[in-house]
């Protein structure tokens, strides 16, 4: 029978980043991929905790903007938009949100402006199309 004591686990004496090095060649991502933060969040250790990062921080205050907004609260919902592109600006959904709540607001030519800024940044991004194009029609009716 083989003695329990063989079996303990010793620590191996690798440094975080030795470790985390080890786990990114075993997942297959590239260093450079990840910022720090990312990787001690990506190949955490049992003491370490995950910092918020300004990427989830600005999803947070969209969600926060978009339920504003469905609650019809748009002032509200205008400050928590603008907070979130503050710290991401590059996000077309968030754009495209704000240009609702501008609209919702009457502030029409801001409106134009986010759709178009959503746009600007995903030419793809149909809802920010029709939403430009149906606000276009409107002012011109008008």
């Amino acid at each position: 029978m083989a003695n329990p004591s063989n079996h303990h686990h010793k620590p191996s004496g690798r440094s975080f980043s030795e470790k985390l090095g080890m786990a990114i060649a075993i997942g297959g991502l590239a260093v450079s991929a990840l910022t720090v933060p990312e990787a001690r969040c990506f190949v955490r250790l049992p003491s370490e905790s995950c910092p918020v990062t300004s990427t989830s921080k600005a999803e947070d205050l969209y969600q926060k903007g978009y339920q504003s907004r469905i609650d019809n609260k748009h002032t509200e919902a205008l400050y928590s938009f603008d907070q979130s592109i503050e710290l991401d600006r590059n996000q077309a959904k968030v754009w495209n949100q704000r240009g609702l709540t501008l609209e919702n607001l009457g502030r029409n030519q801001e409106a134009l402006a986010s759709y178009d800024e959503a746009l600007s940044l995903d030419s793809t991004y149909e809802l920010a199309r029709q939403n430009r194009d149906t606000l276009q029609q409107e002012l011109k009716k008008n």
